[in-house]
């Protein structure tokens, strides 16, 4: 976000680690029934900054630092490793007031779309994403936003989604316009969009409504085959076109087809290929199957055509 350029960055928990040995001291002093030396706090911090479990940092003091080996130290850990925890949330919460007036906060529900994130794989592989605003914590400005691409679920099993602050979130754009279709259609092609994310899906909506889906390479017609199968996307409006006659067509091929419309009767569904029917005082007649460049003379179609969509 452009907002993140100007914010000071978030306190880290390596940036916490005297004030959490500060607060933690005397109740270590009291485990061991002595006072501890400066090497021996920072043997404490760096132990905490090799990461892990209150074992693994336990073995961290063992192995590197020649502590003597023993369960107090999974005990002098644990209880560094929650005053780290603390000392790191109430600097966020301070943080968060300093800034807040260049914060924006999110809407429970909102859609948005985050910075560039790592989810695993290469450091280099940063993309972002569309998801759903489902938790919101005032007091530190992070939201938590649930990604169904990267396989999160709002209810139930499962990972219910990834927490953001608030500098990386902004309100999702999904309006696919003729100034932006080209960076939709780059941004997927180059893998950045997972299939089922909302941008990919406002993207071949807009292809399936102005046909243009149809016209691409054909990875773009199979892939809008499979989201109008899926239910993923709709199919584009019908647009149909009426002669002086009476007569219908619709508007999806250089040919114009028709089919008897009564007058107060909707349109049917009949398919293009489908034979072509006059409508007589004598009732519906069968008429000869003429190729495509007679049809669009037939009934008066070479007057003015207007078009609506039902």
């Amino acid at each position: 976000m452009s907002e993140a350029n100007t914010l000071p960055p978030r306190p880290t928990r390596r940036e916490c680690l005297d004030a959490a040995m500060a607060s933690e001291r005397s109740r270590i002093e009291a485990r061991l029934g002595r006072a501890i030396s400066e090497s021996e706090a920072q043997d404490i911090q760096r132990a905490f900054t090799c990461g892990g479990d209150s074992y693994d940092m336990a073995r961290e003091l063992e192995d590197y630092s020649c502590w003597r080996r023993g369960s107090y130290l999974m005990d002098i850990m644990g209880g560094f490793r929650s005053a780290v925890h603390s000392a790191h949330t109430e600097a966020m919460k301070r943080w968060a007031d300093a800034n807040r007036d260049q914060l924006r906060e999110p809407e429970l529900g909102e859609l948005v779309e985050t910075d560039k994130i790592w989810t695993g794989g290469s450091l280099s592989e940063l993309h972002s994403h569309v998801g759903k605003i489902t938790a919101i914590n005032h007091d530190e400005a992070f939201a938590t936003v649930c990604i169904s691409s990267l396989g999160h679920v709002e209810e139930g099993p499962g990972t219910h989604g990834r927490i953001l602050g608030w500098e990386q979130l902004r309100p999702a754009d999904l309006t696919v316009t003729d100034d932006n279709e080209l960076s939709f259609i780059m941004a997927w092609e180059g893998g950045e969009w997972a299939d089922d994310d909302p941008r990919t899906l406002a993207l071949f909506q807009r292809l399936v409504n102005t046909g243009r889906a149809w016209e691409l390479q054909g990875t773009y017609g199979r892939t809008a085959a499979a989201y109008l199968k899926a239910g993923l996307i709709q199919p584009a409006p019908r647009v149909y076109t009426r002669d002086a006659s009476g007569f219908s067509s619709p508007g999806t091929s250089g040919g114009k087809y028709h089919w008897p419309r009564r007058p107060g009767e909707r349109h049917t569904e009949a398919a293009c290929s489908d034979a072509i029917f006059l409508d007589t005082k004598h009732g519906e007649a069968l008429a000869r199957k003429t190729p495509k460049e007679a049809q669009c003379r037939r009934n008066g179609c070479r007057q003015r055509w207007a078009t609506m969509e039902l």
